[in-house]
């Protein structure tokens, strides 16, 4: 992971793809996928076929065809690609009709590319080399076509890759509402995923995923609170790591709070136990300078989110820091943050709410 977390480095970047090795065992393979559509073939690419307007109202037989045309032509350029930048080309060019706000894709035309790239794309999910820019592309589409080929890669030993399965289930949670079975499997799929997940930022992915549904589940809200709780306890092994995704998972956990997800009494505590130590923990850090400049922005973000979310599992207004910023006295933070997680010293607001609830305690070698 990089020190601080981005998504361009699990993909979204059109510049960051997946590398091939030097020897590239997929030459056999990708023999095997060719085919020969309008006269296109891997190892030997002609001029991409022409697509209908995305804006077209109606579709005919020859327009399906089309766009499922030059859908494969992509999909059998991706295989073919001799390196990383071929391949973000070719999944930039497959998803330009879906980003291109100045010509918006009708309804009618993005239902029908959505299942070619679907129908296409999935296959290349089977092969390291092309699994990630595969799901990437298949991700962005949101078309509920793609459920199974999502749900599938949540199982992947790529990190990055079951990242972009949760990511674009989430972003397909709000069509399949109108098919609880399809919907009820999806959330299944992810709660499972995110009980065993041991990355952090997939967990944060999977945590955001889960919080697009429309009524969370209380097993959702439950497990990214004991997400946070994992992230609580490494904090102090890699806390520059660990503020971008305990951000995210926060966010997640509020979205989820603020469409009705009920927390359970022990879980209550377990959330504001964790999110006590984080905002602890982060105060700690940011008070005795030890993060850059970049860290320290986030660590504002971070305690604030701790806050917010304190607030909502509570009930209360009493733990946002809603006039916390970049320019607010850092020994003065850890004060406030004191006052109201507790410390060593004394209890603070939360043992008030919350008497099980212990204090935080000091980060070793930290003030």
């Amino acid at each position: 992971m990089p020190k601080l977390w981005s998504e361009d480095a699990f993909g979204r970047d059109m510049r960051v793809a997946v590398v091939l090795p030097a020897e590239n065992p997929m030459r056999t393979w990708r023999l095997g996928l060719v085919a020969v559509v309008t006269g296109v073939m891997v190892g030997s690419l002609m001029a991409q076929p022409p697509l209908p307007d995305p804006s077209i109202s109606s579709l005919s037989d020859s327009d399906t065809s089309a766009i499922k045309a030059f859908v494969t032509y992509y999909a059998n350029a991706m295989a073919a690609a001799k390196g990383s930048s071929d391949m973000v080309q070719d999944r930039t060019a497959v998803l330009k009709p879906v980003h291109d706000t100045s010509h918006p894709a009708s309804a009618i035309f993005m239902d029908a590319y959505g299942n070619a790239i679907n129908q296409t794309f999935s296959p290349l999910l089977g092969h390291s080399a092309t699994a990630l820019n595969a799901i990437i592309t298949i991700a962005q589409v949101n078309d509920m076509s793609t459920q199974p080929a999502l749900e599938q890669a949540l199982t992947s030993t790529n990190a990055s890759v079951r990242y972009w399965a949760a990511k674009g289930l989430g972003n397909i949670l709000g069509q399949l509402s109108a098919l609880p079975p399809a919907y009820r499997q999806a959330i299944h799929r992810l709660e499972a995923a995110l009980a065993i997940e041991k990355d952090p930022v997939v967990k944060m992915g999977i945590a955001d995923a889960l919080s697009q549904a429309s009524a969370p589940t209380a097993k959702s809200a439950a497990l990214v609170v004991t997400a946070l709780g994992a992230f609580a306890s490494n904090y102090a092994l890699v806390p520059p790591n660990n503020l971008p995704v305990c951000v995210g998972t926060i966010h997640a956990l509020e979205a989820m709070l603020s469409k009705g997800a009920v927390l359970e009494p022990a879980v209550q505590e377990h959330a504001m136990q964790s999110l006590a130590r984080i905002m602890s923990f982060t105060a700690q850090y940011y008070q005795a300078g030890l993060l850059n400049r970049t860290q320290a922005l986030v660590a504002v973000d971070a305690l604030r989110a701790c806050g917010d979310a304190m607030d909502a599992i509570s009930h209360s207004q009493k733990f946002s820091l809603t006039t916390l910023d970049a320019q607010t006295d850092k020994s003065q933070v850890l004060l406030t943050v004191n006052g109201l997680t507790g410390d060593t010293q004394e209890k603070g607001l939360l043992q008030e709410l919350y008497p099980k609830v212990a204090a935080p305690v000091r980060i070793s070698g930290k003030p």
